[in-house]
Order: structure tokens, then sequence, then C-alpha cells
């Protein structure tokens, strides 16, 4: 009797632990990218990890590592690239990723057809519009040296975010960085047709990155280890259901944004699942499998762009310790 009692209050207590709070960084607003996570959290899946989890929207990848960096945020997420530079230029300072969510990168420069640019080289002298904190902005010295770009040629205008394919479209700016899952749908969105795009992704022209990552100061994974087990686990869960169920997904993502063009938000999300997220890697090994080779190279060719000395090695970037098993990580059968 003694034994039943003791595991009754044993459970009672479990049960009416104080959940764990967390607070995570999106890397911009809740758009179609980000809405697997509003989902997560409307299907209970944090609360169900035992986590108090609370979501922001970003104002960019550089913005979020800076979130993280400074203590903001627990978690961001956020393109890989940027936090790969800060790392390299602040060592003492570095943050770590925990989980690689796409296998390619969406970051791209693009313009309007009208404008004559149709190749990368087109846009020496031309005036490129992004916010400072924009991740296509920090990484584009690593596609000008792929695509022989001269740098001192470009003339770069600082916006606000929202204002960077508005500024495009108006004819204050020539062509803009970003990611492809922003600055195509936002241009759509204002009444520009695909056919008068012209879209120069990284990793078309040799710039191989991984794409949008979970990270996060290595102080804190050492003394939460299970919570990021729990927010990796969620976050690939949240995936999983988001390819299978986009339209659940966007849904809870409105819920977050009652303005958003739902329409639209499921072509985004539609671009991130086919293109960044299912790849022949993550086919044949699940998400967030990270190629130990593939990641050295992106590090090199980020270094090597901004001219820093001293890479980071691979296991200063990026640890696989708080990812689930294999299995519990594979690409679902779609709907």
């Amino acid at each position: 009797m003694r034994a039943l009692v003791l595991t009754f209050l044993l459970v009672l207590a479990a049960s009416t632990a104080p959940a764990k709070e967390i607070r995570i960084s999106m890397d911009w607003a809740w758009q179609g990218g980000q809405a697997p996570f509003a989902l997560a959290d409307q299907a209970g899946l944090f609360k169900a990890e035992g986590l108090d989890v609370v979501m922001d929207r970003g104002n960019g990848s550089v913005d979020a590592v800076t979130r993280v960096a400074g203590g903001a945020y627990d978690i961001a997420v956020g393109d890989l690239a940027p936090m790969v530079k800060f790392d390299a230029e602040q060592p003492d300072k570095a943050i770590l990723a925990v989980l690689v969510l796409y296998d390619r990168s969406p970051l791209s420069a693009l313009a309007l057809a009208k404008s004559g640019i149709k190749q990368p080289k087109d846009l020496e002298g031309r005036i490129i519009a992004a916010p400072e904190s924009d991740a296509g902005r920090a990484l584009f010295p690593a596609f000008a040296k792929a695509t022989g770009i001269d740098l001192a040629k470009i003339k770069w205008q600082s916006v606000a975010p929202q204002l960077r394919e508005t500024m495009l479209v108006r004819g204050d700016a020539e062509a803009i960085t970003g990611f492809i899952t922003s600055g195509l749908f936002n241009l759509t969105g204002l009444g520009v047709k695909r056919e008068d795009i012209v879209v120069m992704r990284y990793a078309d022209y040799g710039v191989d990155l991984y794409g949008s990552a979970l990270y996060l100061r290595p102080a804190f994974a050492a003394a939460n280890p299970d919570a990021v087990k729990a927010v990796v686990r969620v976050a690939i869960k949240a995936h999983q259901m988001a390819l299978k169920d986009p339209r659940a997904a966007i849904a809870a993502m409105k819920l977050r944004d009652p303005l958003a063009d739902e329409a639209l938000e499921l072509q985004r999300l539609g671009l991130i699942n086919d293109q960044l997220l299912t790849t022949e890697a993550t086919r044949a090994n699940g998400i967030g499998t990270v190629d130990p080779a593939r990641l050295s190279r992106m590090i090199n060719a980020i270094v090597e762009a901004y001219g820093i000395k001293t890479p980071p090695a691979p296991d200063q970037v990026y640890t696989d310790r708080f990812l689930p098993p294999a299995a519990e990580r594979r690409l679902p059968d779609r709907l």
C-alpha cells in the first residue's frame, strides 16, 4: 500500500512540476516558413514535452544570432550561414547549432526582368536594397566570390525589412537580397508576375550552404540538455506534420497573423517543403542529418569570403548530440 501511495505521489509531483520556460526567436514574421512552429504550439507539442514556450517573430537571421548570443532568447530559428560567420569573428561568444532544418539554402538575389539584370555580374553598379540584418546581404561576399562580382561596384541601400520588395517594385532599388521564400512571394503579393522576376539563388552558383537551423548558447545547452532535446524533437515533428498537412500549418500560422494571405503562404510553405526541406539527402537520411565534409566546405567558403584567418571547427558550429534517432526523423508520406 505504501509503495502504491509513493508511486501516486511521484506521478502527481511530475504532473504538477512547473514547465521549463523557453524563449524562442523566429527568424522572420509569421509566414509559411514559420508555420510549422505555430502548428506545434497549437497542437500542444511543447506542452507535452513539459515546456512553456514563448515564440516571437524575428527581424532577420543576423538579428536572430544577436538575440541568442546576447541572451535575449534561449533558442533562435535562423539561417546557419550568419551564425557561422558570427562564430568565426567572435569565437569567445560562439553559439551552437543543434538542428539543421533546411538541407538547401534559400539565400538569393532578386531583380525585375525590366532592369536588364540577368546574371550575378549584372549586379555591378546597381543599387541593392536589403536590411543590414539580412542573411542574403551578410553572405553576399561568398556569392560574389563564387560569381566574380566586384564588391567595390555594389551599392547597398539599407532598408527596413518590410520595405525591401516595395522599393524594388517602385524602382528605388534595382535588386534585393534575402530568402527566396520571402522575396519571391512578397513580390508576387505586390502584383509582380512570376515570369517578370529574376531569381539568382546562391546555391545555383556554387555557394553550397545549409539553410535554416536551431541555435543556442553552449552554456544553455549544457544546463538544459533535456529541454534542448525536447525542442529539437518538437521542431522535427512540426515539420513532418507540415509536410503531411501544409494547410493545417498555415491555419495555425494565421492565428498568429490574421491578415496573412493563406493562399500565398501555402505556396511559400510548398516551396520550402519541396526545395529546401525535401532533398536527396533528407529522403535518404531524414531531417537534420548533416554531412561533416559539406559543413566544413560551408565554413571554409564563408571565412574565405570574409578574409577570416581562423575558421571555427565543425564541432564548434554544430552538434548532433541532441538529435532523436534517425527513425524519428524520416520524411513522411505526403497527403
